[in-house]
């Protein structure tokens, strides 16, 4: 293959061909460094978290069930596959063979704050109904202490 530029603009057909060329050069780098990430997610995930490696089989698993691996995938494999695989993409484009485990390392410490960014938004939405429905329990005990206080002092011998 020839020398990757990765700068250069390029058609869609020419994107598909430089693809395809360089992950057919690389095709056992690439296979490796995404099942390295991919198959200890599914087994602490699915296998150890969801009991799947010790539990029967279940035939009818829960919607939740289903959701929590494809929230995981989306979420934290999937990003970190795509930063590993651009750091080996960047490797192989100075026409050095890339050492997957540089090309790890670097592609976990870039998830890393790219993290925080995706699971900020899940976190505000999560936490906004406690955050702004925090004070309204609040506010209604108050009242019930305050009502409680206004009927003890127009009958006394009630309470």
């Amino acid at each position: 293959m020839k020398t990757l530029e990765l700068r250069r603009p390029r058609e869609v057909g020419d994107l598909f061909r430089d693809a395809w060329a360089v992950f057919r050069s690389h095709a056992g780098l690439f296979i490796m460094l995404s099942a390295a990430v991919a198959i200890p997610a599914g087994l602490i995930v699915e296998g150890i978290g969801q009991g799947m490696l010790t539990n029967s089989y279940d035939s009818s698993p829960s919607p939740l069930d289903q959701l929590i691996p494809a929230f995981v995938r989306l979420v934290v494999v999937g990003p970190i596959i795509t930063a590993i695989c651009i750091y080996a993409l960047r490797e192989v484009a100075v026409s050095q063979p890339p050492a997957a485990g540089q090309v790890l390392v670097a592609g976990f410490e870039a998830f890393t704050p790219l993290f925080a960014v995706a699971f900020a938004p899940l976190f505000a939405v999560a936490f906004t109904p406690f955050l702004a429905g925090g004070f309204a329990p609040i506010s209604a005990l108050r009242a019930c202490v305050a009502r409680a206080r206004t009927r003890a002092r127009r009958q006394p011998s009630a309470y």
